[in-house]
Parts: structure tokens; C-alpha cells; sequence
């Protein structure tokens, strides 16, 4: 039976896999293995199992969902991520409905939206999208990196917008030359 040395050890695992992401999927199965590696024994995933294992990742700041209790096949997949993160707050927001979490859900869902329209806006039509994606990710960065924050995301398309006029301007007069 594995003990709490050895629960403290896979959130540990769990923990430094994670530092600094959203969030990682990782197969049911894989975290029974690390268990039975700590452990040196071939456990199942038993309900008093799973709650052990997830109090232990609770002490690491890692929360999972589905939780570990909530899955039976080996297959299933569950999402490790920061217990005080974006991750975990729309987690709580989609799962537990209330009126607090009603706000903040909509709250999300309208930025996710606006982070969109942004996206969809500074995409030239005439470019791969995963370039453009990177571009608009290295301009963003570079304006911030420059003290550059823009408050709304309209400011920032219209600069980028402008820009991007600007470096096609200077194409076609390269090409008339």
C-alpha cells in the first residue's frame, strides 16, 4: 500500500512537470505508474488511492480534473494544472455553477471572444495563419517589451493595422523600382 512519502513524491513529479503551463493532459495510467514506480508496488487506483493521491497534489499546488476518483479506465485522460491559476478559476467557473461563477464565466467568455475578433482582425487573409500567429504574438511582445500596453484591444489592431499598411506601402515601392 503506498504511503504518504510516496503520494508527496508523485505530486512532486507532477508539480515540477507542470511549472510554468497552463495546464498538461496526461493519461490516467501514467500517473498509476509513477505511483507504482514511488511505491514499488503494483497498485490500482482505488477511490481511498485517488483522494490520498489528490490531497498530496492539493499540498504541491496542483489540482487535476476530472478527479482521479472520477475515472476508471487506464485511458482516461485527466488535466494536471496550478491550484491558484486561469486554469484552475475557469475550471471552478464552468463546474461550479453559482451566481459568483456565472459572472465569472461570462467574464472569460467574453475575453476569449475579444482575444478572437483580435486574432481574426490582424490575420492578413493572403497568409498562412500560423505564421501571422507568430508574427501577432512578436509584435505584442515587442510593444510591451517597449512600455507599450494597450488598454483595449481596438488600440492595438489599429496600430497593427497601420503598421502592416506601412510595410506594404514600402513593398509595392520596392517592387515599382
Amino acid at each position: 500500500m503506498p504511503t504518504h512519502m510516496h503520494y508527496a513524491k508523485v505530486a512532486k513529479t507532477l508539480s515540477h512537470r507542470i511549472s510554468g503551463k497552463y495546464f498538461e493532459s496526461i493519461r490516467r495510467i501514467e500517473i498509476l505508474e509513477m505511483l507504482r514506480e514511488a511505491s514499488g508496488e503494483s497498485s490500482k487506483f482505488s477511490t481511498a488511492i485517488a483522494t490520498e493521491l489528490e490531497c498530496a497534489l492539493l499540498n504541491e499546488n496542483v489540482r487535476v480534473f476530472p478527479h482521479l476518483k472520477d475515472t476508471a479506465k487506464a485511458e482516461d485522460v485527466i488535466r494536471a494544472f496550478p491550484k491558484r491559476s486561469a486554469t484552475a478559476e475557469f475550471v471552478d467557473a464552468l463546474t461550479q455553477p453559482s451566481e459568483t461563477t456565472d459572472i465569472r464565466l461570462g467574464e472569460i467568455i467574453r475575453k476569449v471572444g475579444s482575444m478572437k475578433s483580435l486574432l481574426e482582425a490582424s490575420i492578413p487573409k493572403d497568409r498562412p495563419v500560423d505564421d501571422n500567429v507568430i508574427d501577432i504574438i512578436d509584435n505584442v511582445r515587442e510593444k510591451i517589451s517597449r512600455g507599450r500596453i494597450f488598454t483595449d484591444s481596438a488600440a492595438l489592431i489599429r496600430e497593427m493595422r497601420e503598421e502592416r499598411d506601412k510595410e506594404l506601402d514600402r513593398a509595392i515601392r520596392g517592387n515599382e523600382k
